[in-house]
């Protein structure tokens, strides 16, 4: 067997048949290393000067060039392999082009002196090796710096420089580094060859160099804890015993000293390492109290991924009931108000048939980790089963869980944790992106850490899950943790998530035309129930909740409460999208849209313009609301829930950002407000006005004009109330309740009244009562009934007479009644309460 290239050698090095090689080596070192090396050394430039007798710490010879300059590597910077390298651009005494330098490169002949991820980074290292370059007198055998060894390789170029090099650094001041680590990196950069297992402090070649060095992870051990503890009771011997994990001992210790204490010791390396660290071992207390803790901890161990999948402990039944016990008191801890089991058992309760089992509240946040419910979501079995959600849930638990553990390790510095941060965060991104597209989009959280000013873990942000799926969104209680609210405040965040789960019913049993509703807990959600007189809408509501069977009545009490509200004066098409709403519980909000539409009819027949009215609405919402979110801020802040003033300027801090943007917002509206009165104002002047002409009289709009157009909107919103009110009076004037419809009149008399169902009963005990007189049919109806029964036996005159003394015409039908309804359906109308002085935030 003869070797002749590259790929025969390795193949000689991996059968190791040496005598089948036939002194093979032999002939491979001389034709393939040896003689291309001279080769391609013989074929660099011409000599860049006179050889010196001196030579760098490195052993590189110097030269001195016919222009006196002192050389030794002239180094150069070459992009190879998709990283930046340092290589010295002199050898032998010849200067090489960097073509030349890859090929050396490639064949082995040279090596880099450092490698780089940028140019600028490998620049400024060539810089400093260059600057800390020191010079010696040295001997040379035939005149050449560089000998090579019997087996080819290249003196300079090894461990040999490691004591030098640290020398030089030491005379720079280059000390301090943050471990050890580091400082073999920067031997690397320097020397092209990175120190290996033996360089440490222990090692006596290097003792003495490094002792000069000072590193920041490096910390000295402590001195044992002297507990004072000299003797463990026979009860607490008996409850560290019991301690029996698989992979994990627990037993007591006893120092030198007599000192009791309790051992932890983890047999397998890697859990091990995620718990303690590079320690092999924690000690505690031996108390009842340090039992506690021990407890705790390897309650956390037994439950880690990282111990499952390592230790892999024997699975039996006790294994699982177990498991299963810390689990639910760990997530007791995050939850110990049982919102989650109240909730659960409301949806069992609510939720016909197998529908309970079919939709299933989701944690979008990790079992043990901040509960809130913002993320928790309301979703479809399947949906919450699925293999990719399944993966990507239990990727995000183990990898947070690893972090944690990881985090709380008292021996890593800022920067370390800084790193274990990044490296999770880009973990977590990853994971929301393989979400994406699929049905679990949205529904699970990833919460992105930081470090705060005082190293501690913080949460930097949620990513992955959309609010408006969660079963709070919009409401602060949402963001409450659980762990740290009030009894009074836990029972709140319950009747919040009993209101969601009844409206998302609501969307499982309507028709398909009424699915397609807003969330109503958004902004632009409003109920209408809020504003009827006639509770119509609960009775369609509750139908909804005894199934999907109860669609026609649903279709029926929309056709009622249509009716109901077109007796009352409003147009078809204004009754019948107040109808929808009272079916659907306000959430479909077409009420709204419908109203606005009539109010610029009435608008343009008083010959008022209307481009600006949805604009100023909507400013005078954002106001009241602006007023009622500081008005809650704060009762939050006199309540006492901040503990730490930290926490109280942090919140200030965010609130402050907050209501800056929002007035930013409410500006943009501003501006908006009067170009739409400029439009109006164009309009009056030119026909068909153009963007100049609407332009100009936008720029002369001042804000007083914008208080005049909100005079405007409430003088035709009290138009559309009269007109409204005129339209109904032949019924409402019959009518004991002047505010209500044909049959919110009738069910107010007979069923809504705080008489009727006591009369009832009483009606009924008199008839099987033997020993009371037989009732009449009078005795069952309230005082409202009885009323209605007299007005309607009236003459008209009469009942002229009688509308008077309740203030009712015909030519002022408006009752305080009816500005109470328009005021409570839409606050932001002001109605009949004077200006808007407050409208725009200074």
């Amino acid at each position: 067997m003869k070797i002749k290239d590259y790929n025969d050698a390795m193949e000689f090095f991996r059968t190791n048949d040496y005598q089948a090689a036939d002194g093979a080596w032999s002939e491979f070192y001389e034709s393939e290393v040896l003689e291309p090396r001279i080769m391609d050394l013989a074929e660099g430039g011409p000599l860049v000067g006179t050889p010196t007798k001196e030579v760098t710490q490195f052993d590189r010879r110097i030269y001195k060039t016919p222009e006196g300059e002192r050389v030794s590597e002239k180094s150069a910077t070459l992009f190879l392999n998709g990283k930046w390298i340092n290589i010295p651009s002199i050898h032998d005494g010849r200067s090489f082009t960097e073509d030349q330098l890859r090929s050396m490169i490639k064949k082995g002949i040279i090596e880099p002196t450092s490698i780089h991820g940028s140019r600028n980074e490998a620049e400024s290292a060539a810089m400093q090796r260059s600057d800390m370059m020191k010079h010696r007198t040295k001997g040379f055998a035939g005149g050449q710096l560089v000998t090579p060894s019997v087996d080819g390789s290249r003196p300079g170029y090894g461990g040999g420089f490691i004591k030098k090099t640290l020398m030089s650094l030491i005379e720079t001041g280059q000390t301090k580094f943050k471990d050890m680590s580091a400082l073999k990196n920067k031997i690397k950069e320097i020397t092209g060859k990175k120190p290996g297992g033996s360089f440490s402090k222990s090692q006596v070649d290097y003792k003495p160099l490094l002792e000069k060095f000072t590193f920041e992870k490096y910390v000295p051990k402590k001195p044992k804890q002297i507990t004072g503890i000299t003797k463990i009771s026979d009860e607490l011997a008996d409850k560290i015993k019991n301690v029996n994990i698989k992979g994990i001992n627990v037993s007591p210790d006893t120092t030198k000293a007599g000192q009791k204490s309790i051992k932890v010791t983890i047999q397998d390396p890697q859990v091990s390492g995620e718990f303690f660290g590079k320690n092999k071992t924690r000690v505690f207390p031996a108390t009842e109290e340090g039992f506690a803790e021990v407890q705790k901890l390897v309650n956390n161990i037994f439950t880690s991924n990282i111990y499952t999948i390592r230790v892999q402990p024997f699975k039996t039944q006790e294994y699982f009931r177990k498991l299963r016990r810390l689990k639910e008191a760990r997530y007791n801890e995050q939850d110990p108000f049982r919102i989650y089991k109240a909730l659960q058992e409301y949806k069992t309760e609510k939720f016909p048939g197998s529908m309970s089992s079919d939709i299933e509240i989701q944690h979008g946040q990790p079992k043990f980790t901040t509960q809130t419910l913002s993320r928790w979501g309301l979703i479809p079995k399947e949906v919450n089963v699925l293999p990719s959600v399944k993966k990507v849930e239990r990727l995000r638990n183990e990898l947070l869980s690893q972090a944690l553990v990881k985090l709380k390790n008292p021996n890593h510095s800022i920067a370390d944790k800084e790193k274990i941060i990044g490296e999770f965060n880009n973990a977590m991104r990853g994971l929301r992106g393989q979400l994406k597209g699929t049905e679990g989009q949205g529904l699970v959280n990833f919460e992105l850490l930081k470090l705060d000013e005082a190293g501690s873990v913080a949460k930097l942000k949620d990513v992955g899950f959309n609010p408006k799926k969660g079963l709070a969104y919009g409401d602060k209680l949402g963001e409450l943790d659980f762990a740290k609210i009030t009894k009074e405040q836990a029972d709140q965040i319950i009747a919040l998530g009993k209101k969601k789960i009844d409206l998302d019913l609501l969307r499982q049993v309507l028709p398909s035309k009424l699915k397609n509703i807003v969330d109503p807990l958004s902004s632009g959600g409003r109920v209408a129930s809020k504003g009827g007189r006639v509770p119509l809408a609960s009775g369609g509501w509750l139908v909804s909740l005894l199934g999907p069977e109860a669609v026609v009545l649903e279709y029926i009490f929309y056709k009622a409460s249509k009716n109901n509200y077109e007796s009352q004066g409003y147009s078809e098409e204004e009754a019948k999208a107040m109808a929808i709403d009272e079916v659907t519980f306000g959430i479909t909000n077409k009420g709204d849209a419908a109203y606005n539409k009539e109010l610029k009819k009435v608008a343009k027949e008083m010959g008022i313009g209307s481009k600006a009215f949805d604009t100023i609405r909507e400013i005078s919402d954002r106001t009241l609301k602006g007023t009622k979110q500081q008005e809650r801020d704060k009762e939050l802040l006199d309540s006492g829930y901040f503990q730490t003033e930290k926490a109280k300027n942090e919140f200030l801090a965010s609130r402050e950002k907050l209501y800056t943007t929002y007035d930013k917002e409410t500006e943009k509206l501003w501006r908006k407000t009067k170009t739409e009165i400029g439009m109006d104002k164009a309009g009056e002047v030119f026909p068909t006005p153009n963007l100049d002409q609407i332009s100009m009289e936008s720029m002369n709009v001042k804000d007083a004009d914008i208080h005049t157009a909100f005079g405007d909107l409430q003088k035709v919103a009290t138009e559309k109330l009269k007109r409204r009110k005129e339209k109904a009076f032949p019924t409402q004037s019959k009518q004991v309740n002047t505010d209500q419809g044909w049959l919110g009149n009738v069910l107010t008399n007979n069923l809504w009244n705080l008489q009727s169902i006591p009369r009832t009963v009483k009606t009924a005990y008199d008839l099987i009562n033997p020993f009371s007189p037989l009732p009449k049919l009078d005795d069952l109806k309230s005082d409202a009934a009885l009323e209605q029964s007299k007005m309607d036996k009236m003459s008209d005159e009469e009942l002229y007479e009688y509308n008077k003394k309740r203030n009712i015409t015909k030519e002022d039908p408006i009752t305080e009644e009816s500005l109470e309804e328009i005021r409570y359906r839409y606050p932001e109308l002001h109605l009949r309460e004077g200006g808007i002085a407050s409208l725009k935030r200074k």
